[in-house]
């Protein structure tokens, strides 16, 4: 199912793929008629696209400009449309590959929930013949994140894919490690997942837009879902290869009277200039409060960082490049139980839920052990009450 019998097309576009040296944009295009694609034509051998039937350019929908890919899986059971990252037969055996998409699909029914159709983006090493990883939208609500072939699929329900509205899918391949990370609208899934596929996997020749049909999702990623189908849109394609960034600094878990190693902060990256969140990462903390994260974006951008009952505190404007970003210090107050970003009455209300409670007892939870000690006393009620009030940034 993953053998997609594209060595026809490699010869046809060995002589497209940019030579590839350090940071470089490999594929980056909105489907737009500036940049060769023409609506109401196949997708396939349009500015070296291939596909294996189902998708189309059209310009009446678009996230960027006026042009976008549909494809009508009512058509198709499995299919995929790719561009060739590299040529063979190394492919790309280097670096961070990082490819993002908006994804929508339509709901035309919406009493019938039997309609159910997956969309996304899909690794493949060797021209097509090995999965790398997938992240896919599945038009029934949730997102799935899945290695190799054989490996067990991360299933995220919880996740709220809502229909008829553009959504934003990356996924990041380490391929000197294998490690894979996905992003659904800037929120980490989790990971970084291993590709543990043997032989080990050494390249990433492209990274599909994938559709899944009549029960091939469920086949494919183990998902229970039922058969049916929905249209899908795609746009704003873009595959990267990047240099990792390092950010470091310490954060300062006040009142925290036991050592924070192993505790995990949320750390988001605003934009400067516009002022929204472009990603997220949970760094783990040292028994010095230190941390150093790994990030994929370099240019102007303000921390944002939040603890699990502590108050989020944004740094000021600062600039990430490929020589690192260190220095990043926060001090934290604490008191947050609920997680609104401000100590009062409903923080108060759960810490005296649970007062007298310590670890192993219903009540007892570590968001209202506030210092840490494994139990809920007067102390915890002394740090709220010292911060009672007080908001977050």
């Amino acid at each position: 199912m993953n053998m997609k019998g594209k060595l026809c097309g490699l010869a046809l576009l060995a002589a497209m793929v940019p030579t590839l040296s350090g940071a470089q944009v490999i594929v980056n295009t909105s489907f737009e008629a500036a940049q060769g694609f023409t609506a109401g034509q196949d997708l396939d051998l349009q500015d070296g696209w291939l596909t294996l039937g189902g998708y189309g350019v059209i310009n009446t929908l678009a996230a960027t400009g006026t042009q976008s890919v549909f494809v009508d899986s009512s058509t198709v059971t499995q299919t995929y449309a790719w561009k060739l990252l590299a040529s063979g037969p190394a492919f790309l055996n280097t670096g961070t590959l990082v490819t993002t998409v908006k994804v929508r699909y339509n709901d035309d029914t919406p009493a019938d929930r039997s309609d159910n159709s997956a969309f996304g983006l899909e690794a493949f090493s060797d021209d097509g013949f090995s999965r790398y990883a997938a992240v896919m939208l599945d038009a029934r609500g949730g997102v799935s994140v899945k290695g190799g072939l054989n490996q067990p699929t991360e299933h995220f329900p919880e996740i709220a894919a809502a229909p008829n509205v553009w959504h934003d899918l990356k996924l990041v391949i380490n391929i000197n490690t294998r490690e894979v990370e996905a992003f659904f609208n800037n929120q980490s899934l989790g990971g970084p997942f291993v590709n543990t596929t043997t032989p080990a996997l050494t390249n990433v020749s492209d990274v599909d837009l994938t559709t899944y049909a009549f029960g091939t999702f469920a086949a494919n990623f183990g998902v229970t879902a039922n058969g049916g189908f929905n249209g899908g849109f795609f746009d704003d394609y873009r595959a990267e290869r990047v240099v990792r960034n390092t950010v470091s600094g310490n954060i300062l878990l006040s009142d925290l009277a036991v050592s924070p190693a192993g505790r995990q902060v949320t750390i988001e990256l605003i934009n400067a200039n516009t002022g929204l969140p472009v990603a997220s990462y949970q760094p783990t903390l040292d028994a010095s409060g230190n941390y150093t994260m790994s990030v994929l974006e370099s240019g102007d951008f303000r921390l944002r960082v939040k603890g699990s009952h502590w108050l989020r505190k944004i740094g000021p404007v600062v600039t990430i490049t490929n020589s690192g970003l260190t220095g990043q210090n926060f001090t934290l107050i604490n008191g947050d139980v609920d997680g609104d970003n401000e100590v009062g009455g409903s923080d108060l209300s759960e810490l005296s839920g649970a007062f007298l409670s310590g670890i192993g007892d219903p009540a007892y939870s570590d968001a209202v052990d506030l210092d840490g000690d494994g139990e809920v006393g007067g102390s915890d009620l002394s740090i709220l009450s010292n911060n009672f009030l007080l908001g977050g940034d």
